[in-house]
C-alpha cells in the first residue's frame, strides 16, 4: 500500500467540506438579532418590456433578515417591505421573506402577483452572492423567467424603516 502525500490529503478535505463552509458561513436561522445588508442588482436578462412594468420587480437598495417567523408561513420575516405607490388608489405591498435552504439563502418580496427573490449561494467575507428571480403573473411576458446577478454586503442595520418605495425621483 503505498503513503498519500497529506499535501493531498488536506486538498481533497478542503475540496469536500467546501460546499459546507459557505452555507453555514450564512446568515443562520436560528440567530437573535437582525442582519442587515446593502443590496445591488444587475439588468434583467431578458430585459422587462414594457419598461413600465419594471416597478414591480424592484428590489429595496438594503435588507434585514429578522428572526422572527412570518404569521403566514414557516418563512421568516425580512425588512423593509416594498411600497408601490402612486399605481393603484391603495399602495401595492410586497412584503418580504427569508429562508434558508440546503443550497443558500434565500430572501424575496411578493404580493401575491409580482415580486422579486434572491438565492445567494456564495459568500467571501461580508458579502453574499447570487442571482436574483422575477416573479410574474404574467406567464406569456417575454420576461417571465428573467434573473440577474445579486450582492448583498453587510451593512449597520438603518433605522426602523417598515417601508420602502421603491419607485425613482418623476416615476
Amino acid at each position: 500500500m503505498s503513503k498519500v502525500p497529506l499535501s493531498l490529503v488536506a486538498l481533497a478535505a478542503t475540496i469536500a467540506l467546501l460546499p459546507l463552509v459557505i452555507v453555514c458561513a450564512m446568515p443562520q436561522d436560528d440567530q437573535h438579532s437582525e442582519q442587515c445588508y446593502a443590496l445591488q442588482t444587475g439588468s434583467w436578462t431578458p430585459p422587462i418590456r414594457p419598461s413600465g412594468d419594471s416597478i414591480f420587480h424592484q428590489p429595496p437598495k438594503w435588507f434585514g433578515l429578522l428572526p422572527s417567523l412570518r404569521e403566514d408561513s414557516s418563512r421568516h420575516e425580512l425588512r423593509p417591505a416594498v411600497a408601490l405607490t402612486g399605481i393603484t388608489r391603495i399602495p401595492i405591498v410586497q412584503k418580504g421573506w427569508w429562508v434558508r435552504l440546503p443550497g443558500g439563502l434565500e430572501i424575496g418580496w411578493a404580493d401575491g402577483f409580482t415580486g422579486v427573490s434572491v438565492l445567494f449561494n456564495q459568500q467571501r467575507g461580508d458579502t453574499l452572492t447570487g442571482t436574483a428571480k422575477l416573479h410574474t403573473d404574467e406567464g406569456d411576458a417575454t420576461y417571465a423567467h428573467a434573473t440577474a446577478w445579486a450582492r448583498a454586503s453587510a451593512i449597520k442595520c438603518p433605522a426602523a424603516q417598515i417601508l420602502e418605495d421603491v419607485r425613482r425621483p418623476g416615476a
